[in-house]
């Protein structure tokens, strides 16, 4: 979003095309489907009753029953994430002065 807005105050073209923004994007969807399986799978009709009719103690049995028998493995999502994120930090080294130098005169 903040590059849309540079861009935008600049005049300058957008390329939705480029590594940074489709690393961008990629993140964004990973952690938008990860809410998902979050509340529509593992929390499925766990807090749909109110207290009266079943108790945390059932509904926290529920919660891990449903995150047990998930089909989606959460923790590989994660790892992609992470690994995801830890490219995009790297790419922000080229803006840093003395990284963006360094990683100048190594290419």
């Amino acid at each position: 979003m903040g590059e849309v807005t540079y861009c935008a105050v600049t005049k300058n073209n957008f390329n939705p095309y480029n590594f940074k923004n489709l690393i961008d994007a990629t993140i964004f969807f990973i952690a938008i489907f990860l809410i998902i399986l979050i509340w529509g799978s593992m929390l499925k009709n766990t807090f749909n009753e109110g207290n009266t009719v079943v108790s945390w103690n059932e509904k926290s049995l529920i919660y891990a029953r449903n995150y047990n028998s998930n089909v989606i493995d959460e923790h590989a999502l994660l790892v992609v994430s992470v690994i995801l994120l830890w490219i995009r930090v790297i790419n922000f080294f080229r803006y840093n002065e003395y990284l963006g130098k360094f990683i100048g005169v190594v290419r």
